[in-house]
């Protein structure tokens, strides 16, 4: 049984329980990303990019930005090696594939229109909503349920 102080607002909870073994899976995963989001990302990046501070410590040097560090076969087994290395604290067996992640098409937003696209081209009244006709590009296509699909969204608050 697992005991968990977690503050929300003005309430102190303590949370006692066992997870069922139907959540199991999906709080392993979870734990995992949270691991790799706050132990480990940041770690690998001073490796990758670190520079020596006053002090003779590894820092991120100022304004560093994630995606300035390149991907190439070198920096793809750097991330690789230096992941599995501080995951092994956490975990037995770790195992880390690294690939390019190209922002873009894959974000959320755009991979949603793409998947609307490919409904909507076949359907004349979700073509003609959205001010197209069957003889419309995807690129076109895609681009109206993306600003179809922005008009969903609960607008940013400034």
């Amino acid at each position: 049984m697992s005991e968990v102080k977690f503050t929300t607002g003005n309430f102190d909870l303590v949370i006692k329980g066992t997870l069922k073994p139907d959540q199991q899976e999906k709080a392993n995963d979870a734990a995992i990303r949270w691991i790799t989001q706050r132990d480990v990302a940041s770690g690998v990046y001073v490796e990758l990019a670190g520079v020596k501070n006053s002090k003779g410590n590894l820092a991120l040097p100022e304004g560093f930005q994630r995606d300035s560090i390149a991907f190439n076969e070198d920096n793809a087994n750097a991330m690789q090696a230096a992941a599995e290395s501080k995951l092994a604290k956490y975990l037995d067996n770790v195992e880390v594939t690294v690939s390019e992640h190209v922002a873009g098409e894959s974000a959320a937003p755009r991979a949603m229109a793409t998947q609307m696209w490919e409904k909507a081209k076949a359907n004349p009244a979700v073509l003609a909503g959205l001010g197209l006709d069957a003889n419309a590009s995807d690129e076109k296509g895609i681009e109206a349920c993306h600003t179809f699909l922005s008009s969903l969204r609960k607008p940013k608050s400034k």
